[in-house]
């Protein structure tokens, strides 16, 4: 699906790229949005806390 949602929405809508966020901490998913064609474009620093954790998240994106 992360392949070919990209191609429907340029197809159906005129979307030029579609951007997703993902915790740092789930390397599986970045795993495969890497392979999805999904380049990291930035970070946010401490994003989320839980109880005394701090997790940042990833920012990623793909033209389409």
């Amino acid at each position: 699906m992360a392949r070919r949602f990209p191609v429907y929405a340029k197809e159906i809508n005129g979307i030029e790229k579609v951007e997703l966020e993902v915790f740092q901490t789930n390397t599986a998913a970045i795993a495969f949005y890497g392979k999805a064609g999904f380049r990291r474009e930035g970070v946010r620093i401490r994003a989320r806390r839980i109880d005394a954790v701090f997790d940042d998240l990833l920012l990623m994106g793909r033209k389409i």
